[in-house]
């Protein structure tokens, strides 16, 4: 088993394609995942271990740093094994690295949650009376954790303590201590832009008397003494308990304490997210299994993750992973078989002379370890609401009031406030682990300072109402794989960073650290380090980052999905060329999307995502420009790009002569330039190999075989680098209606193969610009003509490959005058195209067009500022001021009122109730290439001048460009061979008919991989088909 998964984790190593883990944030008292908004549970194990003899068998100590790699490494896979999402550490050492535990953790998908505390000398709160009980060094050791641990997104929560209230008769005595400590951690966070905003909350124990119990602690860590002080409240709360010590009681309804958590925590009306950091009661009832006395049969691990629970708890943590012979051994001595109080071990470790030094220490899996597995691993809650619809209950939105006995912090002097913060770093702590995916940006280089904690009055003004989210940080990460996604995204990031996650132990001891950390070492020496491990990381994958913007969109049969999540992906799109009113660049065919352009096209951009849009086309581009700015700023707002290989200038684009002379061979050369130009990127939506091509011509038959050989030889080029990603190449016609050039003709021409056997001859998306809908009194699509035709005629086509309007939106001067501008389009045909009906024909399209054009409208009755009707005034927008140049006189931006009609509609778009890329299935009818229509040349009997044209080289390295400040998606590309790409010979050796095309790799070599692999890998090989 270790050798399987070594092997696949070998495997799986190099491809760095999947989000291992994402910051888990807070809303009201729930958690939820911060980048795909999903509902999230913890299950965890309390971590600790300690060997059974040895210098090592001590409480107290950080097993967790790089050095110790060969005592936590083989344990990561079994708490896996187990089920477990997150770990509890009790125990850690600033001074030491913990990237390599991070790191691994990760990999597992599985997060930390960290004690800030410790039982060394001034390392925790302690039993005098407040404000005694508050050393000042407290207050520099925990914020020297924060600083270590806050570049990592798998800490899911650090706690300001385990059980102070356990030390003490009457909780009052120091749990103001314990307060104030929470809230100058959180504090020192919140006043640090460089940090992730982890939240910070406590651990208490459960005792039951007047002044220290359940109640009284809970509404105490959750209240605020002084209203006004956003920092003073715990942002989660945790439970050590230890419920559920019957095993005859199989029912949750008959379990009696495990049951009355649920009540009292009910009644509470807690407003932060509560966790069990410790559970799992041992009683001599519990089965003997395997020889093995009083095995705990976990079934309070399921009842914690039902529905009702899941409306009062956040999950927790199980104690613990490994039975600690110096507390058991009394009692229970090793092999730990039989029944003691302290043998809480899901495992014990071997030999019993272990010291994980000179004797290494061999994890041996209790039979309890598989009853908590069977319960974790069966844990399902997926069917929760998302963070965006999920509705805090009313009775949960005002903080509690504070019991009565409590001192107010601010009326308290505190030791800890003469002791100043330390400096916030001045660039954001990011760590980004080899070969995974960070999350996101969930920190920034501005505004850091130092943190202002020694105040207890906050800077800034607290929530009225009680703050129903608890707003936990800001992340930086702004964009998505979809404009849903992307909607989500920008949410997250104003309604907070991090998660909720559990602390203490009721019967575990306190820690004390026996390697004392070097409090002079700087922040600088982990930036230092930061950097140069980041350096070696980028130049040695060629990416890396945080969060996954855009996934590549994969083609499944005529439908369009994202290659990662396998969400169902529709097109909304605006065509987008920014001609400036006048001067040298009002011309057609510039590549307007360069970087020394990005004063021209920066500010669009915010417009384009404000419209709804998820897509923009681009009708020329220069290949030996840059795109990089261009391309990660749209990235950033979630949008592709669909990218034109062809443009007006002399040999870049099909003519309108017979073939073959239409396809001039320098055409060949200028699209494999601009494939490999821009194949790096994962937000190409697609390329296009020609503009209405037909539109130039009577008789489709005289250049469309010159289209189809250019589309035919791109495919082949690209199929013929590994080192690319498998972007599909598809065709845009216009929308004539002749004889021998209409819409069935061209349409199933470009979908079929006049060589069967050729399997690159066929468009893998068909494009077309058809501009119905013109007449705006009638309001429903059943009476819509012309644009109710494109949907019936389609549907009849039986297409098997996607299809997109690539230009709609009909000008006429029947649409509404609104604020002064005539003819402003409703619309309503950007809705009716992703209803059901439509999206069983159509996968989008692309509102034409962003702005409009002064050297096309002027002349056709509407001049600047084109609020007349005109047959070409087709702009969502339009430049000011007239005269403006992009050059010596900028460019501004101007919506119309038909931007704000597109915007409603894109905007109330929504697909995900739509078959995911797993389960569509593609009907009998269209999975088989049309026939080709008549009279059309075979491309394979033809001499075609660009056969004589060698193709490019291959690149040597896999293309895969990185954002700065973003994550990429994946490896896209295998780049297992290199190799010129060999579109010289029409003909191909494979002969297929496959309906399937997926833009991330062949499908076929892929599902091979996966047929031959585990379920994880599976999942990372599928986003490359």
């Amino acid at each position: 088993m270790q050798l399987f998964l070594a092997l696949a984790a070998l495997a799986v190593a190099p491809l760095a394609v999947q989000s291992y883990t994402n910051p888990i944030v807070i809303k009201g008292y729930k958690t939820f995942d911060a980048k795909t908004g999903e509902a999230f549970a913890v299950k965890g194990i309390d971590y600790y271990p300690r060997p059974n003899t040895g210098d090592l068998d001590v409480n107290n100590l950080d097993f967790f740093t790089d050095d110790m790699q060969a005592v936590w490494e083989q344990d990561i896979e079994y708490l896996a094994e187990a089920g477990a999402n997150a770990v509890r550490l009790y125990a850690v050492d600033p001074s030491q690295s913990h990237d390599a535990f991070m790191c691994a953790l990760r990999a597992k998908g599985m997060y930390a949650l960290v004690d800030l505390g410790a039982s060394c000398e001034n390392c925790s709160i302690t039993v005098d009376e407040y404000p005694a009980c508050y050393p000042s060094a407290l207050k520099t050791r925990g914020e020297q954790i924060i600083a270590e641990f806050a570049q990592y997104d798998n800490v899911l929560a650090f706690s300001a303590g385990n059980e102070v209230n356990n030390i003490v008769d009457d909780a009052w005595t120091n749990a103001p201590c314990q307060k104030k400590f929470i809230r100058d951690m959180r504090s020192f966070v919140g006043s640090c832009a460089s940090f992730r905003n982890v939240p910070v909350g406590v651990v208490m124990a459960d005792p039951d008397t007047t002044n220290n119990n359940r109640e009284v602690n809970s509404k105490y860590y959750n209240c605020r003494t002084d209203s006004t002080d956003e920092y003073e409240n715990a942002e989660w709360y945790g439970l050590n308990t230890y419920q559920y010590c019957d095993a005859d009681v199989t029912e949750l309804a008959s379990s009696g304490g495990f049951e009355k958590l649920l009540t009292d925590f009910s009644a509470y009306d807690l407003t932060i997210p509560v966790l069990l950091t410790e559970f799992g009661c041992v009683n001599p009832s519990f089965p003997t299994v395997d020889g093995y006395e009083a095995q705990r049969t976990w079934l309070q691990a399921g009842w914690l993750f039902d529905s009702t629970f899941r409306d009062v708890f956040a999950g927790g943590f199980a104690f613990e992973y490994s039975t600690e012979n110096a507390n058991a051994g009394d009692a229970s001595p090793y092999p730990f078989s039989t029944y003691g109080a302290q043998n809480y071990g899901l495992g014990y470790f071997s030999p019993e002379d272990c010291d994980h030094e000179s004797v290494p220490c061999v994890y041996n899996p209790m039979p309890n370890f598989d009853n908590l597995a069977e319960q974790y691993n069966a844990t399902d809650i997926s069917g929760e609401s998302a963070m965006a619809d999920f509705t805090v209950a009313s009775g949960r939105t005002s903080f509690p009031a504070c019991p009565d006995g409590f001192a107010a912090l601010a009326d308290v002097t505190w030791e800890a406030d003469s002791v100043d913060s330390l400096t916030c770093p001045s660039t954001a702590q990011q760590y980004e682990c080899p070969n995974q995916e960070t999350s996101g940006n969930w920190a920034s280089d501005a505004g850091s300072s130092s943190a202002a904690s020694t105040s207890s009055k906050a800077t800034a003004e607290a929530e009225s109402d009680g703050s129903s989210i608890t707003s936990s940080g800001s992340g930086t990460a702004k964009g998505a794989s979809s404009a849903a996604s992307s909607i989500m995204t920008r949410s997250l990031t104003l309604a907070a960073v991090v998660a909720v996650l559990a602390s203490s132990c009721l019967h575990a001891p306190l820690v004390t650290i026996e390697k004392p950390f070097d409090p002079a070492k700087t922040n600088d020496d982990r930036i230092m380090k930061l950097s140069v491990s980041l350096a070696v990381l980028a130049l040695a994958l060629s990416f890396s980052e945080t969060e996954g913007y855009t996934n590549p969109i994969a083609i499944k049969g005529y439908r369009m999905f994202d290659n990662k999540t396998g969400a169902s992906f529709a097109v909304k799109g605006i065509d987008y060329y920014p001609r400036p009113n006048a001067g040298d660049l009002d011309v057609n065919n510039l590549d307007f999307f360069t970087d020394d352009n990005e004063a021209i096209w920066k500010s669009d951009i915010e417009y384009l995502a404000q419209a709804g849009a998820n897509a923009v086309r681009l009708y020329a581009v220069d290949p030996s420009k840059s795109h990089d700015k261009f391309m990660c700023a749209l990235r950033a707002k979630g949008m592709y790009a669909l990218i034109d290989l062809a443009a007006s200038c002399e040999g870049c684009a099909i003519t309108q002569e017979a073939f073959p002379t239409c396809y001039p061979a320098t055409l060949k050369t200028r699209g494999e330039m601009i494939i490999l130009a821009f194949a790096k990127y994962d937000n190409v939506l697609a390329f296009s190999a020609g503009n209405e091509v037909n539109n130039a011509v009577v008789d489709a038959t005289v250049n469309a075989p010159c289209q189809k050989k250019f589309l035919r030889d791109m495919r082949a080029f690209i199929g013929g680098c590994s080192t690319l990603r498998q972007i599909p190449v598809g065709v845009v016609m216009a929308d004539p209606d002749l004889t021998k050039n209409n819409r069935e003709l061209n349409a199933k021409y470009y979908n079929c193969r006049t060589n069967a056997d050729d399997k690159y001859e066929n468009a893998e998306w068909y494009g077309l610009n058809a501009y119905q809908y013109c007449d705006n009194t009638v309001t429903d699509v059943a009476n819509a003509g012309g644009f109710q035709q494109l949907r019936t005629d389609f549907e009849k086509y039986n297409m098997t490959i996607p299809v997109m309007l690539t230009e709609f939106g009909c000008l006429n001067a029947g649409f509404p005058t609104v604020d002064g501008y005539e003819a402003q389009r409703t619309w309503r045909q950007a809705a009716w195209l992703y209803s059901t009906d439509f999206r069983q024909v159509f996968s989008g399209g692309f509102a034409f067009e962003y702005s409009t054009e002064n050297a096309n409208s002027k002349g056709a009755n509407s001049a600047y500022p084109f609020t007349t009707y005109g047959a070409q005034n087709y702009g969502l927008g339009y430049f000011s001021p007239e005269n403006c140049t992009h050059e010596t006189v900028p460019c501004v931006y101007n919506p119309m009122p038909n931007f704000n009609n597109l915007a409603t509609q894109f905007n109330s778009t929504n697909v995900t109730g739509e078959s995911a890329m797993g389960a569509f299935t593609v009907e009998t009818a269209r999975t088989t290439l049309p026939v080709c229509p008549a009279d059309f040349a075979t491309l394979s009997s033809i001499t075609w001048a660009a056969d004589s044209t060698t193709s490019l080289s291959c690149p040597t390295t896999v293309q895969a460009y990185t954002c700065a400040n973003q994550t990429s998606s994946g490896l896209w590309a295998t780049g297992t061979t290199s190799s010129s790409s060999s579109s010289g010979a029409t003909s191909t050796p494979t002969s297929t008919t496959a309906s399937t095309t997926v833009s991330g790799a062949r499908s076929t070599r892929k599902l091979s991989v996966v047929a031959v692999s585990l379920s994880l890998l599976s999942a990372i090989m599928s986003v490359l088909s």
